[in-house]
């Protein structure tokens, strides 16, 4: 019974939460309610028979509201108390003007006058008493501390879209500044003789103030760039991600400012009529510690989404990845203290009911469902946006009311282990740029909701008499290498096909102007093993299979913005970076970029998969003198030749280029190669230009690719920039 009364009073606390608290409030009456119902009577038969129908009870009550209350506060008490016999007791109050004939002053100077003590004798009282004023500013205290409690707990859950929200600022603004500054950049490097003078361009960072590029770099040094300690960030250590130096003062900061709030700012005191000492702070902490827990549950719905606003920041989703997860450790801690500090409490008033689960939610009556509606908000929006992505990208509808649909053929190397998929999207509307990714369905299998995130390695826009989809085994390229006048909705996939005869004349005119992408997929468990297992069943050719995508994901990097660029691939990662050389190759030809130099280094298990790419899209690269690249196979077993099913034209050109592709049989020095182009620069007295050093493979590769930046910019090298391309799911 006393569980369910300080309960009862719980439920009427938040009633009036918002309101005011003053005598002319309804304080004064709830004051007087929550002391009277402490004691016993001899009527007594149900909490709201008690208090809302003309019993003993009912009568202390209004004696009391009587003598202590203003009439001010009498016709608010009796409103708010009147309401809650209706909805909760299913009855009529019987109210003050009711039982006030009845209060004469004599009458009022014969009542039983009850003390705090009274409460704990458990007597029966079989008349009606008027508590004392004592008693009543106990009781009032009671109820004001417990309210003040309740809306301190909610504007301390608040604090968590506050920290987050001027983090998120914070990082907005800055990509708007560098936006700005990159811009200015930009626009300089239309100008060509800019762009063929060898020291024609400084860091967009130098036209700081000297104060500010001190400190910027100072920042970069030592808390952007570097990983929290030894070299471990993307690499796993005792099976943990390791964020860098300035991720893990902001969780730090979070785990402090989370642990403060709950620890903090409570009003414990005695006598109290709610709790004892102790059981103030347990009530106390357990309705914080929840609190906070369910606040921070829309943070970690929208850090873990992939359609967001987040994308102004310029962080990447690995970085939204760290937070959303200790946000969930964090939420979960609290939600642990939480349940154990109720568990508890109530265990210190007896045995558990089995009804304590059902009355501990169900009293809160909806009061934190406002936490919770907004995750189902965020659920629903980007599932809505990812439907909404995957029509955009995969049905199109013309004037004519023809729909085209997305078309799409694999063909799987056994040497190379390697499926090159190509995919005609079904939409014109698409806009391939270096560093977008696709998530891939196959809709018409088994677990067809399956999904999986893929690097957009080219494309190719479809001429009136290009390629569209391939019938047969792709072949290398045979277009001149020396040609430099690229387009930028080129990326030089070169796939003779017999697809185009196969369509009529109406659906042939409808590809025309759309693009043909190309994907990486290497075959593992799960999906890709699917796949790989059906190309290799289809041996008749490429396999046609129905595929949708779900985009585009991910944002280009202005990496032309830089006179020396140093591009890390590990494995199929050399479809984060083929973009990027094609785009430089375009963009030199129509003069809109810095950049010089380029060094390429890409290391697979496989030699086949060098010899294989390096006969088709990178054709083009490897003669540029301004391109230097490296190409490493890390397994012992050496090349071999070609799948004897494909065709001479194909062999001929892998065995030309098997003799001159210079493969070393060992893991790249990546950090060598990247210090030594930090060098190189700073010999030739270059220290105002800017190196950009671009990665996109294994966890090993990027996390020392990372150490050497940190290295060089430790050196004093400025205008050094890391870019890491990985997926964080």
């Amino acid at each position: 019974m006393k569980i369910f009364l300080l309960l009862l009073g719980a439920l009427f606390s938040y009633g009036v939460a918002g309101e005011d608290l003053s005598p002319s409030g309804t304080l004064c009456v709830d004051g007087i309610l929550t002391a009277v119902t402490l004691l016993t009577f001899a009527d007594a038969l149900s909490y709201y028979v008690d208090i809302c129908a003309g019993t003993l009870t009912s009568l202390s009550v209004w004696a009391a509201a009587k003598k202590y209350c203003t009439p001010r506060g009498i016709e608010a008490g009796s409103r708010s108390l009147s309401n809650n016999c209706l909805q909760y007791g299913g009855m009529e109050l019987t109210s003050y003007a009711d039982t006030e004939g009845n209060l004469t002053d004599e009458y009022m100077k014969n009542l039983k006058v009850v003390e705090y003590e009274d409460i704990a004798e458990a007597k029966v009282w079989n008349e009606t008493i008027l508590i004392s004023e004592p008693l009543l500013e106990t009781s009032k205290r009671t109820i004001s501390a417990f309210n003040n409690q309740y809306a301190t707990h909610t504007r301390y859950g608040w604090s968590a879209y506050g920290f987050w929200g001027c983090l998120l600022l914070l990082g907005m603004a800055n990509r708007l500044i560098s936006f700005l500054v990159e811009s200015r950049t930009g626009r300089k490097t239309r100008d060509t003789e800019s762009i063929t003078r060898p020291n024609s361009s400084v860091s967009p960072r130098s036209k700081l103030t000297p104060f500010v590029a001190d400190k910027y770099h100072w920042l970069r040094a030592n808390l952007v760039i570097p990983a929290a300690f030894n070299s471990y960030h993307r690499r796993l250590f005792w099976q943990c991600t390791i964020p860098t130096r300035l991720e893990v003062v902001i969780v730090i900061a979070y785990y402090v400012i989370s642990f403060i709030l709950c620890a903090v700012s409570y009003e414990i005191f005695t006598p109290n009529l709610y709790y004892s000492y102790s059981g103030q702070l347990q009530r106390y902490i357990a309705d914080r510690t929840g609190t906070i827990s369910y606040a921070n549950l829309p943070v970690l719905w929208m850090f873990s989404g992939r359609n967001n606003v987040f994308w102004a920041t310029g962080w990447s989703f690995s970085t939204f990845n760290i937070f959303h997860r200790h946000i969930a450790r964090i939420a979960t801690i609290q939600a642990i203290v939480h349940s154990v500090a109720y568990s508890i409490l109530q265990a210190n008033f007896g045995l558990l009911q089995e009804s304590w689960t059902e009355d501990h939610t169900k009293i809160f009556n909806g009061a934190y469902d406002s936490y919770l509606w907004p995750l189902v908000a965020i659920w629903v929006l980007d599932r809505l946006l990812r439907i909404i992505r995957q029509v955009y990208c995969n049905i199109h509808v013309n004037r004519s009311m023809d729909i085209l649909q997305t078309m799409s053929t694999a063909t799987y190397s056994k040497e190379a282990d390697l499926i090159r998929l190509e995919v005609v999207p079904g939409s014109e509307s698409l806009k391939p740029k270096p560093n977008q990714h696709y998530f891939l369905y196959q809709p018409l299998k088994w677990r067809g909701w399956e999904n999986h995130p893929f690097t957009l390695a080219g494309w190719e826009k479809i001429e009136d008499d290009g390629p569209i989809i391939s019938n047969t085994k792709s072949s290398p390229t045979t277009e001149t290498t020396t040609n430099d006048n690229v387009s930028l909705e080129s990326a030089s996939i070169d796939s003779p096909s017999n697809f185009r005869s196969e369509l009529t004349n109406s659906a042939q005119l409808q590809l025309q102007g759309r693009y043909k992408f190309l994907f990486y997929v290497r075959p593992s468990t799960g999906w890709t093993k699917r796949l790989r297992d059906e190309c290799i069943k289809h041996a008749s050719g490429p396999l046609k299979t129905h595929i949708l995508l779900e985009g585009p994901y991910g944002e280009t990097t202005p990496l032309h913005h830089f006179e020396n660029i140093v591009l890390l691939a590990g494995g199929t990662g050399i479809a984060g970076v083929l973009p990027y050389l094609k785009e430089h190759i375009a963009r030199l030809a129509q003069g809109t970029t810095v950049t010089n130099s380029i060094t390429l280094v890409w290391a697979a298990k496989q030699a086949a998969v060098l010899h294989d790419l390096a006969a088709r899209e990178l054709a083009t690269v490897l003669k540029r003198e301004d391109i230097k690249a490296s190409f490493h196979a890390t397994s012992n077993r050496k090349f071999g030749r070609v799948d004897r099913n494909m065709n001479d034209t194909v062999k001929n050109a892998e065995d030309d280029l098997a003799v001159e592709l210079d493969v070393i049989y060992s893991r790249p020095d990546v950090r060598g190669k990247v210090l030594e182009v930090v060098q190189e620069v700073r010999e030739a007295g270059s220290q105002g230009r800017r190196i950009a050093v671009l990665v996109c493979g294994p966890a090993g590769m990027a996390d020392e690719a990372r150490g050497a930046v940190h290295v060089a910019l430790k050196s004093g090298m400025r205008g050094v920039e890391y870019i890491e391309e990985s997926f964080g799911w």
